[in-house]
């Protein structure tokens, strides 16, 4: 977490992964007085649930972002 903290862009919020191999969480961090953080909802590969496409998807959606 420690780097979000440093986002030199700290009007911008700064955008974090994490991940076991197996399942991922996002990470969103916006600076003010106060941070505010959110975080995203486990995303698993395991055969039951497989949801790379999902992945896939916000990770293609923050890759816009940041050119924005």
């Amino acid at each position: 977490m420690a780097y979000l903290l440093a986002n030199p862009q700290a009007n911008s919020p700064a955008f974090g992964l994490a991940t076991n191999g197996d399942e991922f969480i996002f990470l969103k961090l916006i600076q003010s007085d106060t941070s505010q953080y959110d975080i995203s909802r486990t995303f698993s590969l395991f055969p039951r649930n497989h949801e790379l496409g999902e992945v896939l998807k916000i990770l293609k959606r923050l890759g816009q972002i940041v050119l924005e």
